[in-house]
């Protein structure tokens, strides 16, 4: 250490003991002040509290002797209200006198003569009702004077006493008050002549310290984040030039102004206000980092997002002196990241396309080649049987399926962008009566089926096999389901909506609807129902938790109603089933279809 620091330190440490002493020196004398103080005003509250009592006797006495003078009744109010007065006084002279024996004993004395003499009234005044003669024969007797003189005598031996310590304790008082003045005017010069020379040490240190500060100063406006310092009320009291041209404002005009005026944030994905570090500042180390990102709102009205971090600044006791946010602009790797991210979405959605393109192409081109044998088998068939014979029916019924498997497979192409789909006015309602027909011969253990069509359904404009296909899917789906949760019922809703637009902004939309009239087909389950997290992969090509499957049916849903500009509604909840309403758009001037049976 710099030995003109040891000098500053050493006579610190004189003063801070010349200080100490004289505190403690202070601390006795303005306690035995106090104390004398306390005393002086203990005789006089028991002068007074003696006094008192003895005014209260003497005003019971006049009231007993006005009644016996007069007879009037009215007299008799100064005795009673003496009678309620007395008992308070005796009982506060008591608990002045009980530090004093000597006192307390003559105390007693005082109170057996207050007693008598309050008993001699009572009896005077009960034989006045009586018998008025013999209560004056009682008074002449001098009974009732004799115990109020007594009563005078001992409350003056006990006034007497009293005085006699007050005069003690007043002049206690005084001497202590000599002692206290004439000890603190002694400290005094000598902590003045001792703070004198640690002035100059002091200024001296302060140029020291000016030198560092000019120092911190360059690092500060050098470093290329913002900082921003305020004290422990969350008001600004440094601005470094990097926190100043984020947040648009003067570093000097800043100074003293709240946090949350200087640094306004809001929640970058809600735009709610966000609380500053200044009204969370920490009590140990950095403050935890936000959950989401922040806007910093400056004063030119510029959102910027900013990472930030917040940490106390301690004195040496270890106390939060205020604190330091240190903050930077994060606009660049945010416009990185979602470019990024943007750039893998368009790649894994390529690929995902590409997989589907290659899957549909390579099921039709194998699929096609069985279709081609089988046609051809069916042609040669029929060239050997008998036009009428039993087995020419049965060949007319495979032809007829393979054509339909054809057709389906040129489908099956067109929803992978590899052929055309065959749009015209389909009636929802015979597209359901087709597929539960199928169903019932390909599934004999389908689930009950429950209808509520609308009586007139419009028709829609799509390719009547593809929407087939999306009924279909929906109808298996909820069978397996229920299938898995044991005997079940499906029901089949039909109707016709209008959506508006903000109808999309509902969580429960999967491939939100535009704005416009729709058909809509509903197939609900009662079955086990899926859980958040399996409904948000339930689309996804390839997934699926069933044992038996490949992944694809609800896919190939929501690649069908994109290509019909429809929209799908899910509902589903553990335990409570699963709903599945599609959307499908109402031809243009369409004619109401009457409802037909299922």
């Amino acid at each position: 250490m710099h030995p003109s620091r040891r000098g500053l330190f050493f006579t610190l440490a004189i003063l801070i003991a010349i200080q100490i002493m004289s505190g403690a020196l202070a601390y006795q004398n303005t306690r035995n002040l106090r104390e004398d103080a306390a005393r002086v005003t203990h005789s006089h509250e028991v002068l007074a509290a003696i006094q008192t009592s003895l005014t209260t006797m003497i005003d019971a006495e006049t009231g007993q002797r006005g009644y016996l003078i007069t007879g009037n009744p009215l007299y008799l109010n100064p005795y009673h209200d003496a009678g309620v007065r007395i008992g308070q006084s005796l009982q506060r002279v008591e608990q002045l006198l009980q530090a004093d024996p000597r006192q307390s004993d003559r105390f007693r004395i005082l109170e057996s003569l207050i007693q008598a003499k309050r008993e001699e009234l009572a009896r005077t005044i009960a034989l006045q009702q009586k018998d008025p003669m013999a209560a004056r024969r009682v008074v002449l007797t001098h009974l009732g004077k004799n115990l109020m003189d007594a009563v005078r005598g001992q409350a003056q031996t006990i006034i007497l006493e009293e005085q006699l310590q007050l005069s003690v304790r007043e002049r206690a008082s005084a001497r202590s008050y000599r002692v206290a003045v004439t000890s603190g005017l002694v400290f005094f010069l000598l902590g003045l002549a001792m703070t004198a020379w640690l002035l100059r040490q002091l200024l001296r240190h302060l140029r020291e310290l000016a030198q560092q500060h000019q120092w911190l100063h360059v690092i500060l406006h050098s470093i290329g984040d913002g900082l921003i310092t305020c004290d422990p009320a969350g008001r600004v009291t440094l601005m470094n030039p990097a926190a100043a041209r984020m947040t648009a404002r003067d570093p000097e005009q800043s100074v003293g102004q709240l946090l949350t005026t200087v640094f306004p944030m809001v929640n970058g994905q809600t735009d709610d206000p966000v609380a500053p570090p200044g009204d969370r500042i920490p009590r140990e180390g950095p403050a935890p980092d936000r959950a989401s990102p922040t806007l910093l709102v400056n004063q030119a009205g510029q959102s910027i997002p900013v990472e930030d971090r917040a940490a106390p600044i301690l004195d040496a006791a270890g106390h939060v002196a205020g604190m330091v946010l240190v903050f930077r602009d994060i606009t660049d790797r945010i416009r990185a990241e979602r470019e990024k991210a943007a750039l893998e979405a368009q790649i894994h959605k390529a690929r995902e396309t590409e997989q589907l393109g290659m899957l549909a192409g390579g099921i039709a081109h194998d699929f096609n080649n069985l279709l081609t044998s089988i046609l051809g088998n069916a042609n040669l068939a029929t060239l050997v049987v008998e036009a009428d014979g039993p087995a020419a029916h049965h060949l007319d019924a495979i032809e007829a399926a393979a054509l339909k498997a054809a057709d389906l497979t040129r489908q099956m192409l067109a929803y992978a962008g590899q052929g055309k789909f065959l749009v015209k006015g389909v009636d929802l309602h015979i597209v359901l009566q087709e597929v539960l027909q199928l169903l019932s011969a390909d599934h004999p253990g389908l689930a009950a089926v429950h209808y509520d069509l609308l009586d007139a359904l419009p028709s829609v404009e799509g390719d009547a096999t593809q929407i087939a296909q999306v009924v279909m899917n929906l109808m298996i789906n909820a069978d397996e389901a229920g299938a898995e949760a044991g005997p079940t019922r499906i029901t089949v809703r039909t109707g016709r909506e209008e959506l508006g637009e903000a109808a999309s902004a509902s969580s429960s939309w999967v491939l939100p609807a535009a704005a416009g009239s729709f058909a809509t087909l509903e197939v609900t389950d009662l079955g086990s129902g899926m859980p958040p997290e399996v409904l948000a992969r339930a689309f996804d090509p390839f997934y699926t938790t069933k044992f038996v499957g490949r992944g694809l049916g609800l896919a190939a849903v929501i690649g069908i109603l994109r290509n019909h500009r429809g929209g799908l509604w899910v509902r589903s909840e553990p335990g409570h089933g699963s709903s599945f309403k599609i959307f499908l758009p109402v031809r243009p001037d369409p004619e109401p279809v009457a409802t037909t049976g299922c």
